[in-house]
């Protein structure tokens, strides 16, 4: 907070004014060499608030005194007009965190896109609905748990880099889209997909975090279900053989193929004639 007088003052000349947060926070600006500018630093609190910051009065406190190089000190307490720390500057002070909540995940496996669902999403802050707001999220506390909590396996991590975008659909759903990068690595896990139902996604809290940087502490969600929107059906692209070519008598063994138009799982059958 920079606080500029009509002409110059002496070195240590201080003062204290008071913010409109909300909860009256002091702030002490003191001239650090005379001239003209005294200079302090408001740091935000738990519950201060402001949608525009500005200054609401001012005061030569016990001990403080503001005085010109010929000793006249300064009497008016007097808000300049049209000139506050509103007029010159835009200050938003957010110190309430954002009480999001994650309830469960969707995957579309066409798109690589995850759709969260939970709740106060808006808390967020995003300007609209196509803000991106990844760079507001940790991604180290979210992770693709593959076939649950079985140890066995590792989960799939994500960065910042992972992702094409974050953005807030409505108050009760967060769209995060991977790139296809991101996107072809998860799938190729080994274990990755439906089959048995066990993939999870863990969110540790702290997840979310809004613009002004509150971090969340009611985002926490262990072993969230997913569901997949793939709802097309398999079919055979086409059959091949890994036996040389050449003609073949009884007895002989000779391969046959069949590569599927997507992956299946593992075990899956038929028979051709």
């Amino acid at each position: 907070i920079t606080a500029t007088m009509s002409e110059a003052v002496v070195a240590g000349s201080s003062f204290t004014v008071t913010l409109g947060t909300g909860a009256s926070d002091e702030v002490v600006l003191t001239a650090a060499s005379a001239g003209t500018t005294l200079s302090g630093t408001y740091t935000v609190s738990t519950g201060d608030s402001s949608a525009d910051l500005n200054v609401s009065s001012f005061e030569v406190a016990s001990g403080q005194s503001i005085t010109d190089i010929y000793g006249n000190a300064m009497t008016s307490t007097s808000l300049p007009s049209g000139n506050n720390l509103a007029d010159n500057s835009a200050l938003v002070v957010d110190a309430a965190p954002p009480t999001s909540t994650i309830t469960s995940v969707a995957y579309n496996v066409t798109t690589g896109v995850l759709t969260f669902t939970g709740s106060n999403f808006d808390g967020i802050g995003a300007a609209s609905a196509s803000t991106d707001i990844k760079s507001y999220l940790d991604w180290a506390k979210l992770s693709w748990d593959i076939n649950g909590d079985n140890e066995t396996t590792s989960n799939v991590s994500f960065t910042e880099s992972s992702i094409t975008s974050a953005v807030v659909t409505n108050t009760s759903t967060l769209t995060v889209t991977l790139t296809s990068a991101a996107k072809s690595a998860l799938e190729a896990t080994s274990g990755f997909g439906a089959a048995g139902g066990t993939d999870t996604i863990d969110v540790t809290a702290g997840f979310i975090k809004d613009i002004s940087g509150n971090v969340a502490t009611t985002d926490a969600k262990a072993n969230a279900a997913i569901t997949y929107s793939d709802t097309t059906a398999p079919t055979v692209s086409s059959f091949t053989s890994t036996t040389a070519d050449g003609s073949y008598g009884v007895g002989s063994a000779i391969n046959i193929t069949a590569t599927m138009s997507e992956a299946v799982v593992a075990g899956s059958s038929f028979t051709v004639t």
